[in-house]
C-alpha cells in the first residue's frame, strides 16, 4: 500500500524564483527538505520509528499556468525500523503521515 500527499512551498519560495537566476539551488533545496521532513516524521515517536523510501515529483505551476511549486510525495507503509536492525514494519493506517504535520516539518527546513 502506498500513500500520496503534498508539500506546498511557502509563498516565500515561489518570490525567490521570481527573483533567482539560481532555480536549481532552489529546486535542490525543496527536494532535500521534503526528504528530510518525511524521514523526521516517520522516524518520530508518533509514528512508525523508521526509515522511509519516497518518490517525489515537483511540480512547478498549477492549472491556470501561474506559478506554484508543489511536490507529490508517494510513501510506501511502512519501512526499515530504527529500532531493530533488519527489521521491515508497516502499518494499514492510510493516514499515518498527515499533511499538516508535514508541513510544520517542511516549513522548519525551508524558512
Amino acid at each position: 500500500m502506498y500513500h500520496h500527499t503534498v508539500v506546498t512551498t511557502p509563498h516565500e519560495i515561489n518570490v525567490l524564483m521570481d527573483v533567482s537566476h539560481n532555480h536549481k539551488a532552489i529546486y535542490g533545496l525543496l527536494f532535500r527538505a521534503t526528504r528530510d521532513a518525511v524521514q523526521d516524521v516517520a522516524r518520530s515517536e508518533s509514528s512508525l520509528r523508521a526509515t522511509v523510501g519516497m518518490l517525489v515529483v515537483l511540480h512547478t505551476w498549477n492549472q491556470l499556468m501561474e506559478r506554484h511549486l508543489h511536490l507529490h510525495i508517494a510513501l510506501p507503509a511502512g519501512g526499515w525500523s530504527i529500532d531493530k536492525p533488519r527489521t521491515f514494519v508497516t502499518t494499514d493506517d492510510p493516514e499515518w503521515i498527515t499533511s499538516d504535520v508535514l508541513m510544520v516539518a517542511f516549513r522548519k527546513r525551508v524558512l
